[in-house]
């Protein structure tokens, strides 16, 4: 009878030389080793020998489903060949994020799935060109050099026309300014005789006000051409306006000047009967505005020489013609008013001089003189308010002697104040108005019964801070006392005492409703050079990291608020992470769905972004970050930095369109504290990019982003 070779001949061969370890066939390492064979004829391509059976690749593994293979790497493609070994074929395409300008993305198993290239260099070594990557073009682009973003490149570089490229006023292609002292328009003539004339610079064309209202009229070319008591010829552009009274008139004109950005800029007006005639000038005023008020101004022709500086592109004057009002009685000291039984009062500055000097006021304030007496030990409360945002100060003295020490001065655009236990006897109360505006103002008194001071008033006696509750605060009737770098000067403050057990982050919370207000913290009571942290906001929401343990005072204060709610949490230490090359959105730091703390510099960067609408444009150099938020989410993003910053925040876009293109959703300029910015908001899921910038196109240097996600 013959005999029968197995089927799997080489399985049963295999099951053979392990028994056997047949020299001629195998070799064997030792006990429990891979046998390997060595191959008995020419290999066939078949995975499956019909004599022998299947044959596998070198190192292959069996497997008889797909689920076997999988290799734990998201970027392969796991398969079970013929339900007969494993294949995981690396797929690239699972990697890429579709963007060209952070670098290639390739999958390397070996170093654990997809690994990220250094985005591309595009530097061409040309400094005549602004290198970059642009996502659009899926390329590097190489941009004519013009810094200043006025559409001419630098005159340096073959075809530039522009002699300033870090001056956006200019270059070829702008009007030439008269009496300047600079090439405007990259001639190399200064001042040419071709600047031209503008309308309403002279005496004889002069633009008439008529029954008033406020009128605009472009400068940009006019020359500096008369002199008045408060401005120079060289002082900038001026123009010229007129009107004519019929009969006497109270007279207010404001006249400001804009800059090309939008923000403001000082002027001066002045009221003349001879247009160019100094010596026929009537009163003159420069400030932010420029201000001029005369009370019963006769009937007559009169000429406004206005002005402001060469940086405006325009001027604004505003005229206002009303009926006679009739002056104060009480302007010096010896006709002072008697409000000995309280009330209410109301006045204004116009044309009332300066007679004393208070501890809170600078020479050349107005003012006004009330008279009270006090039979027995009271309270005495002063509320007092000045007309157009404008500060007012008011100070009691025991008598008119300007040698006479005050008993309290305090000031502000609102001044509420309590004298406690104010002993019995005369007093005179000062209310002043500021140097550049003859403001009204009202003026409200009342005589209580003798209470104590509050506690929180001063160092000596502060309040106890309560971590993690919120804290009403009442600011009404306390001093002025304390010192801190964010305060506003002579704005009441109240002060409460902090124990740090130990090292941890701060998290305050400020709030004064539609009120501006300000807190620090200081390791010493009133020493500035002590102070951890200063901020100031409309409402206040700051993060101090890294506090030791210890005694801390905290400065609350506010101009106009009356009350303010502070909240101090105690948190865990944050660590700080050092970020560079985030330049553009497409090369962004990523902000963990948490938040977290960011030290970075925009001097290492390049300007990108400049399209926002506040912070003169935004122009300098910039750096981004990125955060997705899967859910509605509370995002406070703040910023500290070493020069006077801006913050803007973009919306990543649906639709495909490139990132961080036009004007931003958000853009933070906080003028009071210019190294400072906050955004605070409730952000829907979605995609989004803050850009650390500088004010116009001159700031940058070193920053602390800090970004703190919550539920809303």
């Amino acid at each position: 009878m013959s005999r029968v070779r197995p089927r799997n001949y080489v399985g049963w061969l295999r099951a053979w030389v392990f028994v056997g370890c047949a020299h001629a066939l195998t070799a064997c390492d030792g006990p429990g080793q891979r046998i390997v064979l060595e191959p008995l004829g020419p290999r066939r391509d078949a995975a499956f020998d019909e004599d022998a059976g299947p044959e596998l690749p070198p190192g292959a593994t069996p497997c008889k489903t797909a689920a076997e293979c999988d290799d734990g790497i998201d970027c392969t493609v796991d398969a079970c060949v013929s339900n007969l070994y494993c294949r995981n074929t690396v797929d690239n395409n699972r990697c890429s994020d579709n963007i060209v300008c952070n670098g290639a993305e390739t999958c390397i198993p070996e170093q654990g799935g997809c690994v990220s290239a250094p985005p591309p260099g595009c530097d061409d070594r040309d400094p005549c060109t602004i290198d970059r990557c642009d996502e659009a073009a899926k390329d590097c682009v190489h941009l004519p050099r013009d810094f200043d973003h006025d559409g001419e490149a630098d005159y340096h570089c073959p075809g530039g026309t522009d002699c300033d490229d870090f001056d956006a006023s200019r270059r070829m292609n702008t009007p030439e300014v008269c009496r300047d002292g600079i090439d405007n328009d990259c001639d190399d003539v200064v001042d040419e005789s071709m600047c031209g004339v503008l309308p309403h610079d002279k005496c004889d064309d002069a633009l008439e006000l008529g029954a008033g209202g406020s009128f605009e009229v472009p400068v940009v070319g006019a020359v500096g051409d008369y002199i008045t008591g408060c401005s120079q010829m060289e002082s900038g552009h001026d123009l010229v306006f007129t009107f004519k009274l019929d009969e006497p008139h109270d007279v207010k004109l404001t006249a400001r000047g804009y800059l090309a950005d939008g923000g403001d800029e000082t002027a001066s007006v002045a009221i003349q009967r001879s247009c160019g005639d100094i010596a026929s000038e009537v009163q003159c005023g420069r400030s932010l505005p420029g201000d001029v008020r005369v009370r019963a101004l006769p009937a007559g022709r009169y000429y406004v020489i206005a002005s402001t500086s060469n940086a405006c592109r325009s001027l604004v004057l505003t005229a206002d013609f009303g009926p006679v009002t009739p002056a104060p009685t009480n302007s010096t000291c010896d006709k002072a008013l008697d409000i000995g039984q309280g009330g209410h009062f109301e006045s204004d500055f116009v044309d009332v001089g300066d007679d004393i000097l208070s501890p809170c006021t600078i020479a050349g304030q107005p003012d006004v003189f009330y008279a009270f007496h006090l039979d027995e030990e009271r309270d005495v409360e002063i509320a007092a308010v000045g007309s157009e945002k404008s500060a007012v100060a008011v100070s009691v003295r025991p008598s008119c002697d300007p040698m006479a020490e005050a008993v309290r001065c305090d000031s502000g655009m609102r001044v509420l104040s309590r004298l406690h236990r104010l002993a019995k006897g005369d007093y005179i109360l000062v209310v002043e108005g500021p140097t550049t505006r003859e403001i009204a103002y009202t003026l409200d008194v009342a005589i209580r019964e003798p209470t104590a001071a509050p506690v929180g008033d001063s160092c000596d006696a502060p309040l106890p801070v309560t971590l993690g509750m919120p804290q009403r605060i009442t600011l009404a009737g306390l001093l002025d006392d304390t010192s801190s770098s964010c305060e506003t000067p002579r704005s009441p403050d109240a002060v409460l005492k902090l124990t740090a057990p130990e090292r941890q982050d701060l998290h305050i919370k400020l709030d004064g409703g539609t009120e501006r207000c300000a807190v620090a913290l200081q390791g010493t009571c009133g020493d500035m050079a002590s102070e951890h942290i200063c901020r100031a906001g409309m409402p206040l929401d700051a993060r101090l990291h890294d506090v030791r343990p210890g005694e801390y005072y905290v400065i609350v204060e506010s101009v106009t608020a009356q009350g303010v709610t502070l909240q101090i949490d105690a948190q865990p230490l944050t660590p700080t992470t050092l970020v560079m090359g985030n330049d553009t959105c497409y090369m962004a730091a990523e902000i963990p769905s948490s938040g977290g703390l960011f030290v970075g510099n925009t001097a290492e960067m390049i300007d990108d972004y400049n399209s926002a609408r506040c912070g003169g444009g935004a122009m300098s150099k910039d750096a981004v970050f990125k955060l997705v938020v899967e859910s509605r989410k509370r995002v406070s993003a703040m910023l500290d930095a070493s020069f006077d910053c801006v913050l803007l925040r973009y919306k990543a876009p649906g639709d495909g369109s490139p990132l961080c293109s036009g004007e931003p959703e958000k853009c933070v300029d906080n003028t009071a504290n210019n190294n400072n910015e906050v955004l605070d908001e409730l952000l829907d899921a979605g995609t989004y990019y803050f850009v650390v910038d500088g004010f116009k196109g001159i700031n940058a240097g070193a920053y602390q982003f800090d970004v703190n996600v919550s539920e809303p």
